[in-house]
């Protein structure tokens, strides 16, 4: 029987080209087909490859006379090779063979065509596979690229960002990233793609700081969750002013941390850098409001490992203590530069909530207590409010009561302006009337 399932043995499953493999454990079965075949026809027709027609012979001799070498073969030798040869020619449906002369020989040779051309078949079919695998991620990634140009093409894009779109796609291919991660690890089984994402990520989240004292079942929950982004030259990973909702680690590349405009470059974030890890927490009284401080930008191609605020928090509903823990890690940090505007611990629970009638039931408690403080302040509105009407209600009492004194006061004021008013004018006058006889 043919060996064609090739997943069987161990060696095909590390292979890194099953196909080639596969036709190559194949092919000793073919040869043995042959020399069954070239068996069979020697012991059929022992007298058959003596080639002693006249038909054949003097054709052969006229154009190979004073051409050829006489080679002595023994006749076992000479017999098997010629066999071997017209097996071979049969197979492949080459032809140029004696014919066949007795019904039997016609029955064997056709029999030899029909399973020659099945075996001729199934070795074309399988270097063809061999070639069209070998191009199958190309033709695949050129395809895409193809429908890209189009598109770009289709909606008169600018020059300079289809050129920009086409180097990015260079980049991809050239480090490899063509390949669909998810789709590739979607169809291992949970634990060991958790054993293969431990192994390519876990050293990568360990050098991020808040992290680093978390239990191991949180970081392989994390690690899950990563995924990794290209950006090109010159392209602007956040800005500043952005709602913060995801963290990235530097995987290659470096980042420059840039003013609003772009003109200032404060620092350059090499390889294994982390930036965005508090925006992500979520910290009740963060003075930027979980706002991105600095706009960060890529000088040259880079490949960054991302990590969504959702992801964490879906993450960290199954570990509570690691979340509190995580909190006050980026509560010291907050107060360390100066950004914790206030403390309240019983706005930690917020996150920890997991169903939504858990949510309802906290956002009710939220809006009880809400309700308490209004109350409160009506409270405290209605005292001062009683107290400013009776203090006008005092102030009344006394206007009333002392009315005809404060009228007589106010015309005694107003006879004192009067006089004084005509003083001054008199004063008036007598200086003027002086000056005016000191000048004569």
């Amino acid at each position: 029987m043919c060996p064609m399932d090739w997943t069987s043995s161990p060696a095909g499953l590390i292979s890194r080209s099953p196909m080639s493999r596969r036709d190559c454990r194949s092919l000793p079965w073919k040869l043995r087909k042959l020399c069954v075949y070239d068996e069979t026809n020697y012991t059929l027709n022992p007298s058959s490859t003596e080639l002693n027609r006249e038909i054949y012979s003097k054709d052969l001799d006229i154009f190979w006379k004073n051409r050829t070498e006489t080679w002595v073969y023994a006749n076992l030798t000479r017999q098997y090779t010629l066999s071997f040869y017209w097996s071979f020619m049969t197979l492949t449906t080459l032809g140029e063979q004696p014919s066949p002369i007795t019904v039997f020989q016609f029955l064997y040779e056709t029999m030899d065509i029909l399973i020659g051309l099945l075996v001729f078949a199934t070795i074309i079919g399988n270097v063809g596979s061999i070639v069209s695998n070998l191009n199958a991620q190309k033709a695949d990634f050129d395809q895409m690229l193809d429908g890209v140009k189009q598109y770009m093409t289709y909606r008169q894009v600018n020059p300079e960002i289809q050129s920009r779109v086409i180097s990015w796609f260079g980049y991809v291919w050239s480090q490899g990233n063509a390949v669909d991660d998810d789709a590739v690890i979607s169809q291992l089984p949970t634990r060991i793609h958790g054993e293969l994402a431990v192994h390519v990520h876990l050293d990568t989240l360990k050098r991020v700081k808040i992290f680093q004292d978390c239990e191991p079942g949180l970081l392989y929950e994390l690690v899950l969750k990563l995924k990794l982004q290209v950006f090109s030259p010159s392209d602007y990973i956040c800005r500043k002013g952005d709602i913060g909702k995801e963290m990235y680690i530097v995987k290659r590349g470096s980042l420059n941390v840039v003013s609003e405009d772009g003109s200032i470059v404060f620092v350059t974030l090499a390889e294994g850098a982390v930036f965005g890890e508090l925006s992500i927490l979520d910290i009740p009284g963060n003075k930027n409001g979980n706002k991105r401080t600095a706009a960060v930008r890529s000088v040259g191609y880079s490949d960054l490992f991302v990590l969504s605020k959702d992801d964490l928090w879906d993450a960290l509903r199954e570990y509570p203590e690691a979340r509190k823990m995580l909190l006050a890690k980026g509560k010291e940090l907050l107060k360390k530069d100066g950004l914790l505007l206030y403390d309240h611990p019983e706005d930690d629970q917020i996150g920890l909530t997991k169903t939504l009638d858990q949510k309802c039931d906290h956002l009710g408690a939220q809006l009880g207590k809400l309700d308490k403080d209004i109350a409160m302040l009506e409270k405290q509105f209605q005292t001062s409010s009683a107290d400013n009407k009776q203090r006008i209600t005092r102030l009344e009492r006394i206007f009333s009561d002392n009315k005809k004194q404060i009228k007589r006061d106010c015309l005694l004021g107003v006879q004192v302006v009067l006089s004084a008013e005509e003083s001054i004018i008199q004063r008036v006058r007598e200086t003027q009337r002086f000056y005016g006889e000191f000048l004569q």
